[in-house]
């Protein structure tokens, strides 16, 4: 089961169910809107282990109904072995159910009138992330989409279609949206060290390399997870510490950290 597009997350929510009521075993792979990528684990129709990065059970779960909406994909081919939690899928599913008003609420504050009173330092935290990426002209562009946009998603997109490199653009639009979204304030721009190359720059031959590696770890799942992480590291030791922050079990993100530090030539921390 793959979906193409960006669903609501209660839709998301359903089409789990039926893979439960279809007692499915493989493992659901979704990709939020922001790019934040979480995978639920499924035995014969049981969540047996849900994960976010380094996060599990009700820790991961706490991150998934933050989702406002998502892409999914199903890949009954891929079975890990996962340390599984103590939560029941009903219970899952009744904690899920119970915060979609919330969650639904929240997206619709997000479009409110109470988004055009962006605090002072928001504002300038903001115009500093769009100066790293083309430069003075910032203030003026900023200052005209601040009064234009009703809406954080809306306010990232446009600026960033201010951007016309598209593989800058993409890194610009994740490190907004981790901002507007309280994770990180991500402004800091990326210093340039022996070795390192700009976010977005790494040679073809070396994605490749790293691509089949990941794909080894986290299935096809690796294309999207890589793309971000190319588009946002700004040098090798970086890139291969944040994939292996994306694969869940800590024995395999421990291998795939080893692998990839021989394949990149990286020499120990």
């Amino acid at each position: 089961m793959a979906q193409a597009e960006l669903a609501p997350l209660s839709r998301v929510v359903d089409q789990i169910k039926t893979l439960c009521a279809q007692r499915q075993t493989g493992t659901v792979f979704l990709v939020s809107d922001d790019n934040r990528m979480a995978q639920i684990h499924l035995d014969r129709g049981e969540i047996v282990s849900l994960a976010h990065r380094n996060r599990r059970g009700l820790n991961a779960l706490a991150v998934l109904v933050t989702m406002h909406s998502a892409k999914l994909r199903f890949d009954d081919t891929y079975v890990t072995s996962i340390e599984k939690h103590d939560l029941s899928t009903q219970a899952i599913f009744d904690f899920l159910d119970s915060k979609q008003p919330l969650v639904e609420a929240s997206a619709q504050a997000l479009g409110s009138s109470a988004f055009s009173a962006l605090a002072a330092e928001t504002k300038s935290a903001i115009q500093q992330i769009m100066a790293t990426y083309i430069g003075p002209m910032a203030e003026i562009i900023c200052a005209d989409h601040f009064a234009r946009s009703n809406d954080p998603r809306s306010l990232a997109q446009s600026l960033a279609g201010e951007i016309s490199d598209k593989e800058q653009a993409d890194s610009f639009f994740q490190a907004i949206s981790i901002y507007l979204d309280g994770v990180a304030p991500a402004i800091a721009k990326p210093v340039k060290v022996p070795g390192s190359a700009a976010p977005g720059v790494f040679a073809p031959e070396l994605r490749v390399a790293v691509l089949k590696i990941m794909t080894a770890y986290v299935g096809p799942m690796a294309e999207i997870v890589c793309a971000d992480h190319f588009a946002q590291a700004s040098d090798l030791r970086q890139l291969a510490q944040s994939l292996a922050d994306e694969i869940p079990d800590p024995q395999q993100a421990a291998k795939f950290a080893a692998e990839i530090g021989k394949a990149l030539n990286l020499s120990p921390a």
